[in-house]
């Protein structure tokens, strides 16, 4: 599925795209902001629901592209110009023990909370560490990640030495855990989900001469830090513009290549022979500023029960 700061959405099935086929159908879908003259945030996917926010209106919508059914969030109490603040960011994701999907919301560093089950919102409190600086959180294993920046308001960028935020979903309990020993060259990184695990790209390099290649890891076993393991590296020499600052999608069944979002493409890097080539979407991502998520097909509806 992709989206962007824009007004349309799209989505390819993923193993046409994987499997090389000539001309990979894709989908417009007609969603609920599809008509506002505003930018539009997909905040996450899960299980079938999609979490958008409307950044220039301040609302928040949960939407099942699948039967075509969407649900505008109530307000959540905060006044019109504390709406429209560019600084927030959102999390989305599903608390299994109490089988609700809730959505965070941090302005500042205050939290609230949306549960789908009451359809209402409540505040929990402050975020713990300075203030999430990723506006897309990543939401795995019951919990939605962060990588925050520093409590120095002049650290206003994720460093290799910062830790990762979590926020349990079904407890409502805050945690922080390290990054992996990336070892020398280590610069910036970033948070992302592969094989339904926490994963970490990090670019290594000098800071002066440039990036030489941006090592992948992931967390095998949630939550144990020492669990940390480099799945592979892909190399900048050839193509330094490919990967910067984007986190792979997937990996392909042959586990040779992985999906990533280049500029306006998506492309499969190969981990063997380190070389790129285009998938054979032709009018997914036509314009600049898209993103690109994972969505699974379901029939979860938006509304509560």
């Amino acid at each position: 599925m992709s989206s962007a700061y824009c007004l349309e959405v799209k989505s390819c099935s993923l193993p046409s795209v994987l499997h090389e086929e000539c001309y990979p159908s894709t989908h417009d879908h007609y969603y609920p902001l599809k008509h506002w003259p505003d930018s539009v945030l997909i905040v996450g996917s899960v299980n079938g629901l999609v979490c958008i926010a409307s950044e220039e209106e301040g609302s928040v919508f949960l939407w099942n592209p699948s039967i075509r059914k969407s649900k505008r969030l109530p307000d959540c109490g905060l006044g019109l110009k504390e709406r429209l603040d560019r600084d927030i960011v959102y999390g989305f994701g599903y608390d299994e023990t109490s089988s609700d999907y809730k959505v965070i919301r941090i302005k500042s560093t205050e939290v609230n909370i949306y549960g789908l089950k009451s359809d209402s919102w409540r505040k929990i409190g402050i975020f713990p560490k300075g203030f999430p600086m990723d506006t897309q959180c990543t939401f795995v294993s019951g919990s939605l990640h962060w990588a925050p920046t520093g409590e120095d308001e002049l650290d206003y960028y994720w460093n290799t030495w910062n830790s990762i935020v979590s926020f349990d979903l079904s407890k409502e309990t805050y945690s922080e855990f390290s990054q992996p020993c990336y070892g020398k060259g280590a610069l910036e990184s970033k948070l992302g989900v592969l094989y339904d695990s926490l994963s970490l790209l990090c670019n290594i390099g000098d800071e002066h001469i440039g990036y030489e290649r941006a090592d992948v890891w992931v967390m095998k076993e949630y939550g144990k830090v020492e669990s940390w393991s480099k799945l592979f590296s892909i190399r900048y020499s050839s193509h330094p513009e490919v990967f910067l600052h984007h986190v792979p999608l997937c990996i392909s069944f042959r586990k040779t290549e992985v999906l990533l979002l280049f500029g306006a493409r998506l492309v499969l890097y190969n981990m063997d022979n380190h070389t790129v080539r285009p998938t054979n979407i032709q009018d997914c991502l036509q314009k600049y500023y898209r993103k690109a998520y994972i969505y699974i097909e379901s029939l979860v509806s938006p509304y509560p029960e």
